[in-house]
């Protein structure tokens, strides 16, 4: 009889409230559906997996967290009693930011940092296509409880007003799920030099922030950072003029091309394994792979990409300032000020400058980090007058050459490819590695799609021959950063270091060297500036020329992994390198000199 009675108890519960029962698991929904991709979603790993094959402690500390940002999320339900269309517009937003992060988390293993969300002129028919290549059947699910409320507020049309007390206790168990959660981060913490606020003052990556102290706090973290002012204490510009103090100063040109021409062409999305591979009897990039065996070439495909949340962004600004990217966020967004550059340095030697690109300018902010990063000009895909999404490669390509023979020498040139933008597309005229035993639409659309941009890369450089200037010119064929990895060539699931591996190929040299090193992205800088016979710039950059005898053979990243060498006696100065970085950058610390 007491069973029955609280049975009814229950149910006169849930018919009362249950406008607020029900936006709560809408956003528990939402909120495991927007960990799973990252870090697993806590109900499901409680209810699917046996007791001992998972850590008890961790996982009840993500569920604090999980309730506690769903019922803060939840709020609103507490306030809103006749126009609840309000409330399900609410979640609705919020399932389509969750299917938004899922989509982004799918190809960069991490969240979106918030700021990101805001890039409005990033929106393109570039972007739209990768967003529908990326949506899957299982997204959408995180719409099904948001339908069945909707379905059941039109049979019960019902509501309750709530108090104080409601709104106070919501709140109260929240805060406490939050505090469950911050004890198991702090207990986590086994050295002793990190400061117990650790967890929640900084971001290695943005999924270990919002999973491990919520999206809520993470919401606040990123809107604290966003408005509070970044001047250095004495003590960090005293830790950043040490750093660069110690960094190699080469004094002299022994590997410089005289004043050459310098063109960059920085391809989208290229992993080094896509070199010296054949794949049913189709070279991938032929001519390249030519290109690396003749004189005159310089070939590193072991450098190990240090991209962040800008990706192509942060790609561009490591190579031309030698600096690393935030750990959460983008420069090109947050903190696009003048920065010393090769633009800058060359430009001191007479050279004038370009960057070209084949989508917006204004996508990625990319016009005002040109001229941030000291480029005179910036040329985007306006035809005609007509400003376009996006234009191909070869189009891009052949502009370039156009462009180069009006200009004066000597001249520095970056050119941006984007055809292989994952996931790619799909090729009209396709070859042999079509039929390739891996049948996923990123794995053929890449094999396709890099050698398509092969043959355009090989024309370009006849070109430059044909119209004489190829011999006065140093090439160099740059990633931007990874993206299809080995592993996922390869068919095996999880990835390792050395399958993200990206290439920095330079041509028309006086010398030949194949680079077995393991080098970071921000070594790439200091080498140009050794080639360009730059070493007397006033910024040397936080990295290590390639050419150079003192190689750490090892390269950091900002969640203090490694990879090469993680033994080298420089690996700690390249984890430095990070925060160093990151002080200068939001601090806007110019050096001595700039």
């Amino acid at each position: 009889m007491m069973f029955k009675e609280k049975i009814k108890g229950l149910k006169r519960y849930l018919r009362e409230n249950y406008i607020f029962v029900g936006v709560f698991l809408c956003f528990l929904w939402g909120v495991e559906m927007l960990r799973l991709p990252v870090y697993g979603a806590t109900f499901i790993t409680l209810l699917t997996c046996a007791p001992g094959s998972y850590d008890f402690v961790d996982t009840f500390a993500g569920l604090a967290v999980v309730v506690a940002d769903a019922l803060m999320l939840s709020l609103p339900a507490l306030f809103v009693f006749k126009r609840k269309w309000i409330l399900f517009a609410w979640i609705g937003a919020f399932d389509v930011f969750c299917i938004i992060q899922r989509m982004y988390a799918a190809v960069y293993m991490d969240l979106m940092p918030f700021s990101h969300l805001l890039l409005f002129d990033n929106v393109n028919t570039v972007l739209i296509d990768s967003a529908v290549g990326l949506l899957s059947i299982k997204d959408l699910l995180v719409f099904i409880p948001l339908l069945a409320l909707i379905a059941v507020d039109w049979k019960l049309k019902g509501g309750k007003r709530y108090g104080k007390k409601s709104v106070i206790l919501s709140i109260a168990v929240a805060f406490v799920g939050y505090f469950l959660a911050g004890v198991n981060n702090v207990l986590a913490i086994s050295n002793d030099d990190y400061s117990l606020l650790q967890p929640y003052t900084t971001v290695y990556k943005t999924r270990g922030y919002v999973c491990d102290n919520g999206l809520v706090p993470y919401a606040v973290f990123s809107f604290v950072n966003a408005v509070l002012p970044e001047n250095l204490s004495e003590e960090e510009l005293a830790e950043v003029d040490k750093f660069i103090s110690e960094i190699p100063k080469y004094r002299d040109n022994t590997y410089s091309q005289g004043e050459k021409n310098l063109i960059v062409v920085v391809v989208e999305s290229m992993n080094s394994w896509l070199f010296n591979r054949e794949v049913n009897g189709v070279r991938i990039m032929p001519h390249i792979d030519s290109l690396m065996r003749c004189e005159g070439t310089i070939s590193a495909l072991k450098v190990f990409p240090q991209v962040k949340d800008g990706r192509s962004s942060d790609g561009h600004f490591i190579i031309n300032t030698g600096l690393l990217p935030l750990s959460s966020g983008s420069v090109a967004t947050s903190y696009c000020h003048p920065y010393p550059s090769l633009a800058k340095a060359l430009k001191s030697k007479g050279y004038a400058s370009f960057n070209m690109v084949c989508d917006d300018r204004l996508a990625w902010n990319q016009e005002k980090l040109s001229y941030a990063l000291g480029f005179d000009t910036i040329y985007d895909s306006t035809i005609g007058g007509k400003r376009l999404d996006r234009i191909e490669d070869s189009d891009m390509l052949g502009n370039a050459v156009q462009k180069l023979k009006a200009m004066p020498q000597p001249f520095y040139a970056q050119l941006v490819t984007i055809s292989t933008h994952q996931p790619g597309y799909k090729t009209d005229k396709p070859t042999a590695l079509s039929r390739y035993k891996i049948q996923t639409d990123r794995v053929i659309n890449a094999l396709e799609n890099f050698h398509t941009l092969d043959e355009q890369l090989w024309k370009f450089i006849e070109e430059l021959k044909a119209n004489g200037l190829y011999d006065n010119s140093v090439i160099i064929i740059v990633s931007d950063h990874n993206d299809v990895n080995y592993n996922e060539f390869a068919g095996i699931p999880e990835h390792v270091q050395e399958d993200t591996y990206c290439s920095f190929i330079v041509l028309n040299t006086n010398f030949s060297k194949s680079l077995d090193n393991v080098y970071g992205q921000v070594d790439i800088y200091p080498t140009i500036l050794d080639l360009m016979g730059l070493n007397d710039y006033c910024w040397k950059g936080l990295g290590y020329s390639m050419l150079r005898e003192v190689q750490p053979n090892v390269a950091a990243y900002c969640d203090g992994t490694f990879a090469g060498d993680a033994q080298s006696p420089l690996a700690d100065r390249c984890k430095l390198a990070w925060e160093i970085s990151s002080m200068i950058i939001k601090g806007n610390v110019i050096p001595a000199g700039c």
